[in-house]
């Protein structure tokens, strides 16, 4: 089984928005990146598919969504970076990027995130990120599976099968990867 969600751009804009905005106008990019990782894994824990999307991968400092630190570059010119600026360790926003893709649902469970990072310090968040169980089973730069996470949640493996064989028709409905 391989589940993959892909990454969506818009949603990871609107989200880092609602941080953003949350926070009094900068969030913390390092906070950031561990939100929307913290975001995604119980959004696929609670509903069996990720708000953002794309891949996560655990790094010396903890888990990240390795999608949205590749889209939020600073030679990266998509849909991000008309919305976002970074003021050194800070992410700030330059357009508004709305938040209509969101469901109220994903809405409420990013406010709640967002509010659960926002004043940690580094160290606090690290030990925070470091504590998800999927953290403690892989390497310090080694990607992170939707399954890994599922696995170490303590979801069956035919829970976790049957999670794939949905995202696997889904896909063939909408032609996504196809």
């Amino acid at each position: 089984m391989n589940a993959t969600f892909s990454f969506d751009e818009t949603k990871a804009a609107q989200v880092l928005g609602l941080f953003v905005a949350r926070c009094g106008g900068l969030f913390d990019y390092y906070l950031a990146v561990k939100a929307v990782y913290a975001l995604d894994r119980e959004a696929l824990l609670r509903w069996g598919q990720p708000v953002v999307g794309g891949t996560y991968r655990m790094l010396p400092y903890g888990p990240v969504n390795q999608s949205l630190m590749d889209a939020t570059k600073e030679e990266r010119r998509g849909f991000l970076a008309t919305c976002f600026a970074r003021q050194g360790n800070e992410i700030v926003l330059k357009n508004d990027p709305g938040t209509d893709e969101l469901s109220a649902a994903e809405m409420q469970l990013a406010q709640r995130i967002c509010d659960e990072w926002k004043d940690l310090s580094f160290n606090r968040a690290h030990e925070k990120a470091m504590s998800y169980q999927e953290c403690m089973q892989v390497g310090k730069t080694e990607w992170i599976s939707p399954e890994a996470i599922l696995r170490a949640a303590g979801r069956s493996e035919d829970q976790i099968a049957e999670l794939a064989g949905d995202m696997a028709a889904l896909r063939l409905l909408t032609g996504a990867g196809a």
